[in-house]
């Protein structure tokens, strides 16, 4: 065996061992779940974290993210190494053994999970700075969930000598007959194209005693709702990767009165863009037919069209190389069998970089962690976060191995 690969298993035994202290973590971090850009508390649980380290950082000049760096023993490529660190807008249920404090925040999508095993990770990283040469740079991230943070790290310069980008999620993501432990190295798109959408009908109110004198925007936005429904069950092929979700409905704030406005909005997630196209366009159609029939007016803004993440195929193949003589037997997969319909703004970085995004199974219905991410259900298994340290250190060895 080389060196080189000794020293990788030397690193992968310390994130083993340092697997109480990430959990640890990741627990002081769900319970001060925030939402966005703007994350105070867990901006300083990071930094306090790194200076105790001696590692310095910086913060990202747009939000609450955090730009750090480990130094090699010489000169060779910067390597990043992304965790997402925001929460979602969901109220934790009661009988958790760790709660958030905040109500209505909830880490529902193993955000702290992410930033836990990176921290353990820049520990190991730092002690182990004669092993490597290069730079190692940490990217704390805020606002996945809003889509901003991604690009607001990529304009504050964070990645613009880098020769490559990782990142990971935890989760479900792979499906729930996926084992926990199991370690997604697949090469291609790993998520897809997302479209979110915002649609606006108008009426005309008037009494709820005589309807006949309005036009009813919610009775518009309903067969709205179910024609659209019917457009993705029989105009795509049975077996073709597409997902309509309608998220919100709002209209009115009184049981007697006929509104004059009826709001929808959602997402439709595909993976073929011949397909998306071919949607957008019976959609807008589908919801002009339906309203004007109904006599109402109509206004669909698509919001945002994210496209899917590419993983670099060089890289995956030997980083899954690299990782099947280091990690439990098996537990590298290059595929799986079900379309990866997630989407992460870290689109953004493998748009610019070559970049690999990971997935780590943690599904296990005896542990009750096999609940779909954006859950107020969804758990992780916390037996497995030592992989997710040992997965950053493997890319970094790949990279900067000396």
């Amino acid at each position: 065996m080389s060196e080189d690969k000794d020293s990788l298993i030397k690193m992968i035994a310390e994130c083993r061992k340092m697997q109480p202290e990430i959990v640890g973590l990741r627990r002081d971090l769900h319970q001060i779940p925030e939402l966005g850009s703007d994350l105070p508390l867990t901006a300083a649980y990071i930094r306090n974290f790194l200076d105790l380290l001696g590692i310095s950082w910086r913060p990202c000049t747009l939000d609450s993210g955090t730009i750090a760096e480990i130094k090699g023993n010489s000169d060779g490529p910067v390597v990043a190494l992304r965790a997402d660190i925001d929460a979602l807008p969901i109220d934790e249920p009661p009988g958790a053994e760790i709660h958030s404090r905040f109500p209505g925040r909830m880490h529902a999508c193993g955000h702290d999970a992410h930033a836990a095993m990176l921290l353990a990770a820049a520990k190991v990283l730092s002690g182990n700075c004669s092993r490597f040469s290069g730079t190692v740079r940490l990217l704390f991230q805020a606002g996945e969930e809003t889509g901003s943070g991604a690009q607001n790290l990529i304009a504050d310069h964070a990645v613009d000598d880098a020769e490559a980008v990782f990142g990971i999620h935890i989760g479900t993501l792979m499906g729930r007959d996926v084992p926990s432990g199991g370690i997604g190295i697949i090469p291609g798109n790993v998520t897809c194209y997302k479209d979110k959408f915002c649609l606006k009908i108008t009426g005309r109110g008037c009494h709820g005693a005589k309807p006949h004198e309005g036009i009813d925007p919610i009775t518009i936005a309903s067969h709205v709702v179910v024609a659209l429904e019917e457009l993705f069950a029989r105009e795509i092929p049975a077996g073709t990767p597409a997902v309509l979700t309608f998220g919100s409905f709002q209209s009115g704030s009184g049981e007697n009165a006929v509104p004059s406005e009826a709001v929808l909005r959602g997402s439709m997630r595909t993976k073929d863009p011949a397909v998306r196209d071919q949607l957008k366009d019976r959609m807008e159609k589908i919801v002009s037919a339906v309203t004007e029939m109904y006599r109402g007016t109509w206004k669909l803004d698509w919001l945002k069209r994210s496209a899917p993440v590419h993983n670099d195929e060089d890289i995956c193949e030997k980083l899954a190389c690299l990782l099947d003589g280091a990690m439990p037997e098996g537990s590298v997969l290059r595929s799986v069998k079900d379309p990866l319909l997630g989407s992460d703004d870290f689109t953004h970085f493998a748009q610019i970089r070559p970049s690999v995004y990971a997935f780590l199974s943690s599904s296990d219905p005896a542990k009750g962690s096999d609940a779909d991410h954006h859950s107020p259900l969804f758990r992780i298994d916390e037996d497995v976060l030592w992989e997710g340290s040992a997965m950053y250190c493997a890319f970094v060895k790949l990279f900067c191995g000396e």
